[in-house]
């Protein structure tokens, strides 16, 4: 067994009905985070298709969102960036508690699981000194239990997974238009182009493949770029919802 468990919990029941019931409840919370994540991400992706003028902008994201989704499937490498997806395995045991264990890349998502008050924190390490008001007996018999639940395989072999996807939460464009109308929006969207001047403007007079002068030319005159940004910000017109799915 690794003895570094950082992702471990505890439910406070050994009742199955009442761990499905959780699980449900889990769903209906993971759905609102998601959807968040979702249009944020969405939004983000569009930022600068727009600013190239691009057609298709939200259905262009849409695909984005759904390539990196299937990579993430195929290679199993997790991408905090397009990754939104909630795995809870639990260990159903002769306790009167469960062990389990979360696997997410984004805490507003896992709260959805965490936050409930029949779930409590219950990582595992041997590595370094036992949290502060645990006795080392507790703490030892904690390493005892993930020990017998874990063994030496796979949580998935040893433990029941429910996973929760973003995948089929819809997200309309006038949520999305509405998301790129918000002031922090805004503001990116005025440095997206700032930006994408100056580096244009730079790398017209240098070598095109100079990215590391580039990189640094922007750090250098980031006070004009800021400036300019705002000056942009002042007249920039919010995109509709026809100008998100104009072809």
């Amino acid at each position: 067994m690794s003895a570094k468990i950082y992702n471990g919990y505890r439910i406070d029941t050994g009742n199955i009905r009442a761990i499905v019931d959780l699980l449900d409840n889990v769903q209906k919370a993971y759905a609102i985070a998601a959807k968040k994540r979702r249009i944020d991400t969405l939004a983000a992706c569009i930022v600068p298709l727009l600013h190239e003028k691009k057609p298709n902008v939200l259905q262009s994201a849409r695909n984005l969102l759904e390539d990196q989704a299937r990579d993430i499937k195929r290679t199993g490498l997790r991408n905090p960036a397009f990754d939104f997806e909630l795995a809870i395995t639990i260990f159903p045991g002769p306790y009167d508690y469960t062990p389990a264990l979360v696997f997410c890349e984004h805490k507003d998502l896992s709260a959805s699981f965490t936050s409930s008050p029949l779930v409590r924190e219950w990582s595992y390490w041997d590595n370094t000194d036992l949290p502060q008001g645990m006795t080392l007996r507790e703490w030892n018999n904690r390493g005892k239990v993930w020990d017998k639940v874990l063994g030496h395989d796979t949580p998935a072999i040893r433990g029941l997974t429910r996973d929760y996807t973003d995948m089929f939460i819809e997200v309309s464009a006038a949520e999305v238009a509405e998301r790129l109308a918000m002031p922090d929006m805004r503001e990116h969207r005025a440095h997206f182009a700032a930006q994408d001047a100056a580096a244009t403007a730079y790398l017209t007079k240098h070598d095109p493949c100079d990215a590391g002068g580039c990189s640094a030319h922007l750090k250098k005159t980031k006070a004009t770029i800021d400036k300019k940004a705002a000056r942009i910000l002042a007249k920039l017109k919010d995109p509709t919802v026809k100008d998100l799915l104009k072809g």
